[in-house]
């Protein structure tokens, strides 16, 4: 380190203010072998210096740094600060995450004060460039002239300033205003740390037992494309809409009746909601829908796993999460393992890939009709609140209502046991009602129809969609 770096690391050091930084590396996927970290910037009002980490003695320098700031009580700010925590970790700078009390991110902040900035706009540059009117560079043109050249020295020091002015003079502010940095630090940031921790972790992914089913699959949509090949003829492509559309509505004359047509006008849309109304009546929809389901089992979720678990250094899959949605709702990609599909089938079954370490279990929770308690919750509906709330106990014959969950009696200990709301026979407890139920009992319906056509109806679904779908009017 040279006089003049010391001299601006202690003048930083010397101060009180909250503190930027940011990691610079060779790419963003720091699971895979070929990621290497280069360096460290830091930026403190006026002052700021970047940390070439292939100098000698830098590593050591950049380390006591963390441990220092952290030591004075100070909050570390970066833009999707996830990415530099796990790269620093990953790199044995640090050894733990900051707590979620002095760690800052200005994206995850931005998102908080306003959930309708897209995604795109989230970005360093389109935000100070938006706010500002800050000159920014791009990160490979920064690196044009290599790592060690001054402009992308200077590139790296000007984003941990840009970070730093977006904290203090717009998020920091705006937090602070309308009384959310309480919020952001204890569940935004907390939540944080949690998603960083499980993307350094990543998933067992078993690469034989998905090839396996890439086979299965091949085999399956081979079949239904030679069944459909046979109905609509050998020339037709089954990737295009128009040759599609033409046979099913034009040749067979199917039922266009509440079917919509493209953007265009120009012929009847072929979707899968299109698919799944008509299949009720025509098997050969149903065909179509198993031969495209196949082809995304296998192009989307199997084939593109097994790649990504056979470069990564540990061989298991490593998914981004996002912190940041316009509905609050962490999301992931490559791969969005919260939508991964269901099969029933267990010889078709893409989670079976998912596979727990040697001397390990999968646990597998989910949260108790959860919309509809927010529905009952939004709504005030004095039947949905009572649902949830009333307990009974057939074992001492009381009940109650109580807004905290029982998982026994309150009078005999009795403890909660599902089959009291299933079997009017079992002496039991249980505390609330199953609303699915509820709605089979008053529409006649089976409880799995009954299921599909509440949340239908929480998410808009159409009286003609339900109709076509479920088959009965509702």
């Amino acid at each position: 380190m040279t006089s003049s770096e010391i001299t601006v690391l202690r003048a930083i050091l010397s101060k009180t203010n909250d503190v930027s930084f940011d990691v610079e590396s060779n790419h963003a996927d720091i699971h895979l072998p070929t990621w290497q970290i280069w360096g460290c910037s830091f930026c403190c009002e006026d002052e700021k210096i970047y940390i070439d980490l292939s100098k000698k003695g830098a590593e050591k320098t950049i380390r006591k740094m963390f441990r220092l700031l952290l030591k004075q009580g100070r909050v570390l700010v970066a833009h999707n600060i996830k990415f530099d925590l796990r790269a620093l970790r990953k790199a044995g700078i640090i050894e733990e995450y900051p707590p979620a009390s002095q760690i800052a991110d200005t994206m995850v902040g931005m998102n908080l004060l306003d959930e309708n900035i897209t995604e795109k706009e989230l970005g360093l540059k389109p935000l100070v460039s938006k706010l500002f009117g800050y000159v920014v560079v791009d990160w490979k043109t920064a690196v044009e002239d290599g790592r060690f050249s001054p402009k992308f020295i200077e590139y790296s020091t000007n984003d941990s300033q840009f970070v730093f002015d977006l904290w203090i003079k717009k998020v920091k502010l705006g937090l602070e205003e309308q009384k959310l940095m309480k919020l952001f630090h204890s569940i935004c940031m907390a939540e944080l740390i949690y998603s960083a921790d499980l993307e350094d972790i990543g998933v067992p992914w078993s690469v034989d037992r998905a090839q396996i089913l890439i086979d299965k699959f091949t085999a399956f949509k081979n079949e239904k494309e030679t069944a459909i090949r046979e109905i609509l003829g050998y020339d037709i492509n089954l990737n295009s809409g128009d040759q599609l559309a033409e046979k099913l509505f034009v040749d067979l004359k199917f039922p266009t009746t509440g079917i919509p047509k493209t953007k265009s006008g120009a012929r009847y849309q072929v979707n899968e909601d299109v698919m799944e109304t008509l299949a009720v009546r025509h098997p050969i929809c149903l065909s179509i829908l198993e031969y495209r389901n196949s082809t995304k089992m296998i192009n989307t979720y199997l084939e593109p796993n097994n790649e990504r678990a056979k470069a990564a250094a540990d061989g298991r899959l490593h998914p981004n999460i996002w912190t940041v949605s316009k509905t609050g709702r962490k999301r992931m990609n490559n791969p969005n393992f919260q939508n991964q599909p269901v099969i029933k089938d267990k010889e078709l079954n893409i989670r079976a890939c998912v596979v727990a370490r040697k001397g390990y279990k999968l646990l597998t929770c989910d949260l108790s009709q959860i919309e509809l308690r927010f529905c009952a919750h939004i709504s005030r509906d004095a039947e949905m609140i009572a649902a949830y709330t009333n307990w009974q106990c057939r074992k001492c014959n009381s009940e109650g209502v109580s807004i905290k969950y029982l998982k026994c009696c309150p009078n005999c200990g009795e403890i909660a046991n599902e089959k009291t709301i299933k079997d009017d026979k079992f002496i039991g407890f249980w505390h609330g009602l199953d609303i699915h139920q509820m709605t089979a009992d008053a529409t006649g319906l089976p409880r799995n129809l009954s299921k599909s056509t509440n949340f239908a109806a929480i998410y808009g679904a159409s009286a003609w969609k339900m109709v076509q779908q479920f088959g009965v009017h509702t």
